[in-house]
């Protein structure tokens, strides 16, 4: 990994009720599982980043003070690349 680098994984949504229903899950397989709702719930989700600039992705963020981060519009050093399918844009 290049030194400059940094690596934001989190998630858009928490959609709760999720539960594991295997009770020995083979690894590298997604288990066996059912959701208890269909809707997504207004609970924080967990952001995390490892690499340069991590230490500006810690404690609770709003979810506006995320895109900034991505886009390279924070106060950072530097720009963030953001990966989709596997491409950096």
């Amino acid at each position: 990994m290049p030194a400059d680098a940094l690596i934001i994984v989190l998630s858009d949504h928490e959609t709760g009720g999720l539960i594991v229903t295997e009770t020995s899950p083979e690894v590298g397989v997604v288990p066996e599982h059912v959701f208890t709702n269909t809707y997504h719930t207004g609970v924080s989700v967990p952001i995390y980043a490892w690499g340069a600039d991590s230490a500006y992705v810690q404690g609770v963020l709003d979810n506006t003070e995320v895109f900034p981060l991505l886009a390279g519009e924070a106060d950072l050093p530097r720009t963030v690349a953001v990966f989709q399918n596997g491409t950096a844009s």
